[in-house]
């Protein structure tokens, strides 16, 4: 009987539910005894908006109404997060008082409505002037335009500060008016019109709600008779809210551009990394001088014996550029716990970029001085295009100005 049902329900078949009810008069009795953490047969149809089903229901047994199911939702929870209208207004037949059922975070109906950004203005205006229900909070102190404002729901909020039921000013638990949530969260685009939106219907900060202390020493009145006049202090806080709203768009995009620089770090360190450690390894496999071509000791370098410097230099920026390589490669969101650990056995990343700078500066260094001394001579350059190589301290042979090198 309870498959039926179930089937009957989820489907919004009347005809099927009406025969149910001929074979067993009191189905629906037992079920408000006995379905108190599942769905009922209301649940299953506000949720899928059968508005039919749902008034016969509740023409023979409105306590269903006030069911909550597993999740802690009640027919008007789920017929307002769905923007199910027909089923809302044959739920709200049964009464106002649905509207005060709160589920199990808190929220009220009319709550979900805002978060889900639906049915909300039908709501509010089919409740008309309940200040109760308008201005009711959820387990955190949050009213519906508190949580309209959290969310930037502009043209929510625009709807919710017409109606002269709302109270702008209302605090939650933190303390916190609608204003001071929206000074309080991230600077989005049209916060601006959102804040002047809630100051035009009369919203102030937290501190401007706040009675201001009496003076504790009558001296102090005699000093300062002059007090501020209502204009002057609305005026200064537009200037402060102005001012924070400043600071928090200019903090924001001092932020966005330090995660964007973050972000294109990395690649930019791949690319250095990658073409100076190319550059290492073509040196270390094509050395200065060339190798040795015939003889017995062919494929030996032609400078080897001065090579170890340069090799060194050379070993030094390659692997140096491999470690940066392999470090960046590691570094992915879920990762980088590698690259903190692996940083605390190695240099400072800063640091071993400076250390492949300084070896490429002595590799190059290094083989300039090669190319231009060879063992146990000096070299020159002449007009002709030719290198020709003499002892130190020795005539040239072949030079027309017998000159020296030292």
């Amino acid at each position: 009987m309870e498959a039926r049902l179930e089937a009957a329900s989820l489907a919004g078949d009347l005809g099927a539910f009406l025969q149910l009810l001929q074979e067993d008069s009191l189905l629906l009795d037992r079920l408000s005894t006995t379905h108190h953490t599942s769905n009922n047969p209301l649940h299953r149809a506000a949720l899928l908006g059968h508005a039919d089903f749902a008034s016969e229901i509740l023409s023979r047994k409105p306590e269903l109404a006030q069911d909550l199911n597993e999740q802690g939702f009640s027919p008007l929870h789920l017929a307002s997060a769905n923007s199910h209208l027909l089923v809302v207004k044959e739920l709200l037949k049964v009464g106002s008082d649905l509207c005060l059922i709160q589920d199990k975070d808190g929220f009220m109906p009319i709550h979900t409505a805002v978060i889900k950004g639906k049915m909300v203005e039908f709501l509010v205006d089919k409740l008309g002037g309940d200040e109760e229900i308008l201005n009711s909070k959820d387990e955190k102190g949050n009213t519906i335009l508190h949580l309209a404002v959290a969310r930037k729901q502009l043209q929510m909020v625009k709807f919710l500060v017409s109606k002269p039921a709302i109270q702008v000013n209302s605090f939650n638990l933190k303390g916190f008016t609608p204003l001071d949530v929206l000074l309080e969260s991230p600077s989005e685009h049209g916060d601006l019109v959102l804040g002047e939106m809630i100051r035009a219907a009369g919203g102030k900060k937290a501190e401007e709600e706040s009675p201001s202390e009496a003076p504790s020493h009558p001296t102090q009145r005699a000093i300062n008779p002059v007090r501020t006049s209502p204009m002057r202090s609305n005026w200064k806080g537009h200037l402060q809210y102005f001012f924070h709203l400043g600071h928090k768009a200019k903090t924001s995009r001092r932020a966005l551009q330090a995660k964007q620089e973050n972000e294109n770090t990395p690649g930019t360190l791949m690319v250095v990394a990658t073409l100076i450690a190319t550059v290492t390894f073509q040196a270390g496999m094509n050395p200065p001088g060339g190798f040795v071509q015939d003889g017995t000791n062919a494929g030996l370098a032609v400078l080897g014996g001065q090579l170890f410097g340069f090799l060194i230099f050379d070993m030094v920026g390659l692997f140096a550029s491999l470690s940066i390589i392999l470090l960046l490669i590691c570094v992915v969101p879920r990762t980088k716990w590698i690259l903190t650990n692996f940083l605390k056995l190695v240099w400072d990343l800063r640091n071993r970029d400076e250390l492949v700078i300084d070896s490429i500066q002595l590799l190059f260094t290094k083989e300039i001085g090669m190319l231009e001394k060879k063992k146990n001579g000096w070299s020159k350059y002449y007009t002709d295009g030719s290198w020709r190589s003499y002892q130190k301290n020795s005539h040239c042979r072949r030079c027309p100005c017998s000159c020296r090198f030292y």
